[in-house]
């Protein structure tokens, strides 16, 4: 329930009971005093209950007054739920105060000075974070698109959109933070000054300690164009465990890093993207003056031109890259300022591998049989086989075989306007058509950008496509590489998207692979590296 502009009055005896992200706030009475949820009592056992069928959530912001005409005694708010202290405030501040008592499971609300009992002083208690340009407290604990829990350092992020000057989200003293994402979030830094709560970087997240990302929804971040710009910036360890779609871009500027985490940047999961824009210093798609480890999930880290050096990933320490990860990178220095572990091959200006070893022992070329027609070329032999999602070829003794590994099971509504994308594994410079349906589509249907093979569908060619299922053929030199989309009624209600569903995502993968600009990652040694 939420409620501004009236308010609740329970009357001589009834209890209340609370559940869910109850907001009561923001309300007066006509002598323009606070009058949120006032309890005018007699019996001193009447309270406010905490709703146990839906729990009080930490969205929650409820402000209390209380009449009680035979003294002013503490006044329980709840049986139980000491958690969501934070979740109240008193509507008489000068006098009252919401406290907790040592030993005892419950809310009160006390007057000021009474004996027994730890309080809450009646000014909100600040937790050094946040979000929006807007200081969170223990006042002021959700705003729109965001929620914060202070006993797990946990902020929900569920359609949060900010643009402004400054970082989206930041924290600038030692303290860690859990994200959760939700739907589609966007931050924008668009300042261009130097900061000294953030180092003098230019941030879109900035994260003094520990940062935690997790949530199946799309997060898409640029940092500012001050000296140093970083999507994400971490001073601890970052860690994504993600089931969504993680954008992290930083402008162009003297240095540049779309993702840079000072004690080890940790990925098991999730789809990420770290873009750094052209640096007049240097530029990183993803930095960490620690380990990096990749055990899972798609990352693409790209790092345009840096005069001092450009790589798309860049360690201090070590580099580890899982076979149960796909990760493309490229630089304009190198792709890896060093080799993974385990790693055999050179590292060139480009990297694609899901497996940590390069050159696999080949795989024998099958004799053929007599049940088996073939058809012999020359040198080389042709055999049929049976349909699959890719079409494998060989190039030398390494067998290849492009996937699509983003996108597959895309949706797009009938009249949205929206795009969506698909990624090939392959590297770019194989790319050869587009095939949707088995016809060929022509270059005006569709981009295609850099990293490995990213084909963006344009809104003006699927608004031609009729409801239903439909297949996509990303061919390039290895092979074919095939997936399935859906385009749906406008009236049809889409179901939760799968990873790489989200159109505007596409959209921003596309802009930042085009646009020109660089990031580059800086190191805590110094402010521009």
């Amino acid at each position: 329930m939420e409620h501004q502009g009236c308010w609740i009055t329970a009357y001589q005896g009834a209890d209340v009971t609370i559940g869910g992200s109850a907001k009561i706030y923001g309300n007066k009475n006509s002598n323009g005093e606070n009058s949120n949820l006032y309890i005018y009592r007699y019996n001193s056992s009447e309270k406010i209950n905490l709703s146990t069928t839906v729990p009080l959530t930490t969205g929650a912001k409820i402000g209390v007054g209380y009449y009680q005409p035979y003294g002013k005694n503490e006044i329980p708010l709840a049986d139980s739920g000491k958690q969501f202290k934070d979740a109240f405030f008193t509507d008489d501040d000068k006098n009252y105060e919401i406290t907790t008592k040592d030993g005892v499971d419950g809310i009160f609300y006390s007057p000021k000075n009474s004996s027994g009992g730890s309080s809450t002083p009646s000014t909100p208690t600040s937790y050094k974070l946040r979000v929006g340009g807007v200081e969170v407290t223990s006042a002021n604990t959700s705003g729109t698109g965001w929620s914060y829990d202070n006993q797990t350092n946990t902020l929900t992020l569920d359609g949060f959109n900010y643009e402004g000057d400054g970082s989206g989200i930041e924290i600038e003293t030692l303290q860690d933070l859990n994200i959760i994402i939700k739907n589609e979030n966007r931050i924008k830094n668009i300042s261009s000054s130097y900061s000294s709560s953030t180092n003098g970087w230019s941030c879109g997240i900035y994260v003094h300690g520990n940062l935690t990302i997790t949530g199946d929804g799309t997060l898409d971040v640029t940092g500012g164009t001050a000296d140093t710009s970083h999507g994400i910036s971490v001073l601890g360890k970052l860690e994504i465990d993600s089931q969504g779609t993680i954008i992290a871009k930083a402008q162009a500027t003297a240095g540049t890093s779309g993702i840079f985490a000072y004690d080890g940047i940790v990925i098991k999961n999730g789809n990420i993207t770290a873009y750094a824009a052209e640096a007049t210093n240097s530029s990183r798609g993803i930095e960490c003056n620690g380990d990096i480890t990749i055990s899972g999930g798609t990352v693409a880290a790209k790092a345009e031109k840096g005069e001092t050096l450009s790589y798309g990933l860049e360690s201090d320490k070590k580099i580890t890259i899982s076979p149960n990860a796909v990760v493309t990178a490229s630089g304009v220095t190198a792709a890896l300022n060093k080799k993974p572990e385990g790693y055999t091959g050179e590292i060139g200006t480009t990297f694609v591998s899901n497996n940590t070893n390069p050159n696999p022992t080949p795989t024998p070329e099958p004799t053929p049989t007599p049940s088996e027609p073939s058809t012999t070329q020359g040198e080389s032999t042709t055999t049929s086989t049976p349909a699959s999602t890719s079409t494998v070829s060989t190039q030398g003794s390494q067998q290849v075989i492009p996937t699509i590994i983003e996108g597959a099971g895309s949706s797009y509504t009938q009249g949205s306007g929206n795009t969506i994308y698909f990624r090939s594994s392959d590297a770019f410079a194989n790319f050869q058509k587009v095939m949707v349906d088995n016809a060929e589509l022509s270059a005006d249907c569709y981009t295609a950008t850099e990293g490995s093979i990213i084909i963006t569908l344009k809104p003006e060619y699927l608004s031609t496509l009729a409801a239903g299922s439909h297949s996509i053929s990303i061919v390039s030199a290895n092979g074919v590489a095939t997936a399935n989309f859906e385009v749906q009624t406008a009236d049809t209600t889409a179901v939760s998207p799968k990873t790489g569903d989200n159109g505007q995502a596409a959209l921003w993968i596309t802009l930042l692979i085009l646009s020109c600009g660089a990031l580059a990652a800086v190191g805590i040694r110094k402010k521009v590296r």
